[in-house]
């Protein structure tokens, strides 16, 4: 009878001849090939039990085919959630359910068709929540450009030539410019178009003429500019009306510096009030109802406060909101100094302090209080309106109710002006996959429209789909867990404040990858997950991470899986994207292809072992331990697999009464005569197994009945929670 340890050696000593000897049998072929085709049409728990060749074929690889007949328990080992450290699998003191249920994906929710999901939804109302800051800075440039620009241009056909000058001119007065015939408008501005010829519609046009100096031959009249300063600065006010941009803080600033001009001349109330800038400044500044008539604004700076039949003494206190709002009132006639006569006193000021600043610094506090509610009511008519949405058409519809509501609200959060969308453009861009390079929405170049198809699940049929991510929210969650145990378990405040940022980090720029070339362009990604799956030393280039990252890894021969390192694998196995590099939409299978294809490893690999341990059982548990020796990194992961433990127990001597002592003890024990490290080590792992083997053969000398290690293959794994 051959020895354990020489057993061992055949199989060992070159363990891929080994196991195509194994693959080669025709029952594991046929077995493996009916696996194969059948696993990837599971969709259930209780069509995967009630196959039972699939069934039977799974609870062997992981070890655990004796356990076929409890399937009320292996029921409760798969459907656990093994995010939750109290859950059943997690639970149980055996590794090997654990494993068993993180190859399948029963517990997870099943991909549903939506038009945006949660986090889609949140991330495009935070969007939309900062338009108008983006907005504010890109509308500013023009501005700021139009009014340095438009004084300095020589004729007619350089302002039309001139595609922001021509912009801001046309939207400032309500006209869209990608419409409006520059031939038209030349002939207003120079005069060859006769006002009393054009429509009450075209009106607009001729008050634009009024404010530019052409003459008829197109040139700019002698002696002036195309356009005055004041009068460009009234343009650029009506322009960002028109943009609804006033609550921008660059309007906010103009405003404010044309107020405190026109409050520096002003010598009667009515120079202010009869205003409608100055007089919508003063209800923003002081937070009055928007629907406060000038004349009343008037009546206010010139009460006497003294007066008892002023009317700002007459103001209802009636009410608590009366109360409040008559000291803004009274706050609004003290920051003036106007008469009852409604003149500023000889001499003065019409401000009670010249600075301004008692009425600058509420407009400050207060400009954008009416245009963030404003929003707020766009946001909640949004949500309401989203519920019915249920594709492409949906959206783009113009209700009765409503109009465009939704889609205006959605243009505005990825800064696409709705006045001048083009529909149709906007139906093939929501319809194309953002993470193919070339579809529509890719080959237009624009990163506005890539962020609008990405933040909504349409499929090409412009129909709901599941949706596409570079990283499924559950594989964030493990490459976060991962990274944080590349640390180390003995962690610095300090350290622990690096990890949380570099987290946050991952998870934004995660959250901003719509392709495979923004996650290889991202440092911030390639970076943090090369560090979570142990691969930052190993210097990858772009070009072998795209190798990777589009492996098919159901496929033993492909390039993630050539590296016979799980590192690549798990790596490769944590994003989205297929061998195209195309990202997958959420898929409702039970079992991912790198995980499909080592389960089938596994099978071949308990099969060879059983194999041995039909001539001897110790040297089954030899091969067991030799496979699961890249896993044993602490103690504890040596007292979770009751055979991995039954092989240390004989390795080093110790008694069967180990398994009853407290956990810690047990550790304690084994920390005294093994140094776990040394398991990674080829060269002592071999040391440690001929060892386990000699005495393993020692132990047996007499034995003539059935191995009674069989069983530790076998039996029910009991709860440990420290597990």
């Amino acid at each position: 009878m051959l020895s354990t340890l020489l057993n061992y050696r055949l199989y060992a000593s070159d363990l891929t001849k080994s196991l195509q000897r194994v693959q080669a049998d025709t029952q594991v072929a046929n077995d493996t090939k009916y696996y194969d085709e059948k696993i990837g049409q599971v969709k259930t728990v209780d069509e995967f039990m009630s196959d039972t060749r699939l069934y039977n074929y799974a609870l062997k690889a992981y070890g655990l085919e004796d356990q076929a007949g409890s399937k009320a328990f292996i029921r409760k080992v798969v459907e656990s959630d093994l995010s939750d450290s109290t859950s059943f699998a997690n639970a149980l003191s055996d590794s090997r359910y654990r494993l068993f249920a993180e190859a399948f994906n029963f517990n997870k929710t099943a991909a549903v068709a939506t038009v945006q999901s949660t986090g889609q939804k949140e991330a495009m109302v935070e969007a939309y929540s900062e338009h108008r800051v983006r907005q504010g800075a890109a509308l500013a440039l023009k501005t700021d450009y139009f009014e340095s620009k438009i004084a300095t241009i020589g004729s007619v056909d350089a302002f039309l030539n001139d595609s922001t000058l021509f912009e801001v001119a046309m939207l400032s007065i309500g006209a869209d410019p990608a419409l409006i015939s520059k031939s038209y408008v030349r002939g207003v501005l120079t005069g060859a178009t006769s006002d009393d010829a054009a429509s009450s519609s075209d009106d607009k046009f001729f008050a634009l003429a009024d404010k530019m100096n052409f003459a008829s031959d197109g040139s700019v009249t002698a002696g002036a500019p195309a356009m005055t300063a004041e009068k460009a600065e009234r343009l650029v006010y009506d322009f960002n009306v028109a943009r609804d941009n006033l609550a921008s803080s660059q309007s906010a600033a103009r405003e404010t510096k044309y107020f405190l001009a026109k409050a520096a001349t002003a010598t009667a109330v009515g120079d202010l009030t009869g205003d409608p800038r100055i007089a919508s400044y003063l209800v923003t500044a002081f937070r009055l109802d928007s629907t406060t008539s000038a004349a009343y604004i008037a009546s206010i700076l010139t009460s006497d406060p003294a007066d008892p039949n002023s009317v700002l003494a007459k103001a209802s206190t009636a009410t608590p909101a009366q109360v409040d709002y008559k000291e803004k009132l009274v706050a609004l006639n003290a920051a003036f100094t106007f008469t009852p006569q409604g003149t500023v006193p000889s001499g003065g000021n019409a401000l009670a302090q010249p600075s301004g600043e008692a009425v600058t610094a509420k407009y400050h506090d207060s400009y954008q209080t009416a245009a963030l509610a404003k929003d707020a009511s766009k946001t909640e008519t949004f949500t309401f309106l989203a519920v019915n949405i249920m594709s492409v058409g949906d959206l783009l519809a113009k209700s009765a109710v409503f109009g465009r509501d939704a889609l205006d609200y959605v243009l505005k959060a990825f800064d696409i002006d709705p006045a001048t969308a083009s529909l149709t453009k906007i139906r093939r861009v929501l319809q194309s996959d953002v993470s193919d390079p070339e579809s529509y929405v890719n080959k237009l170049g624009d990163k506005r429209y890539e962020t609008l198809a990405a933040a909504f699940n349409f499929g090409a049929d412009g129909k709901a789909a599941t949706q596409r991510q570079v990283q499924s929210d559950d594989r964030i969650t493990r490459v976060g867990t991962a990274y944080k145990a590349s640390f180390g378990a003995d962690l610095t405040d300090a350290r622990k404040s690096l990890i949380t940022e570099e987290t946050k980090k991952y998870i934004t720029a995660i959250g901003d990858a719509h392709k495979l070339d923004d996650v290889l362009a991202s440092d911030t990604i390639i970076d943090f997950s090369l560090k979570a799956f142990g691969l930052e030393k190993e210097k990858l280039s772009a070009d072998q991470l795209r190798k990777l990252l589009t492996s098919d890894l159901g496929d033993p021969k492909s390039y993630a899986n050539a590296f016979n390192d799980s590192r690549y694998v798990d790596f490769a196995q944590s994003f989205n994207f297929d061998t195209d590099g195309l990202v997958t939409r959420g898929s409702d299978s039970i079992q991912q292809p790198a995980l499909r294809l080592s389960t089938e490893n596994k099978y071949l690999l308990t099969t060879m072992e059983q194999k041995a341990g039909e001539t001897s059982e110790g040297a089954r548990l030899a091969l067991y331990f030799l496979r699961q020796a890249p896993t044993l990194t602490t103690p504890l992961k040596l007292l979770a697999d009751s055979a991995i433990l039954e092989v240390v127990k004989t390795a080093l001597g110790l008694p069967s009464e180990l398994s009853s002592l407290d956990v810690d003890k047990q550790v304690a024990i084994i920390e005294k005569k093994l140094d776990v490290k040394d398991l990674q080590d080829p060269k002592k792992l071999d040391k440690f197994i001929a060892r386990f083997a000699a005495l393993y053969d020692l132990n047996n000398a007499d034995l003539t009945a059935g191995s009674p290690y069989l069983g530790l293959f076998s039996q029910p794994a009991g709860l440990l929670g420290v597990f």
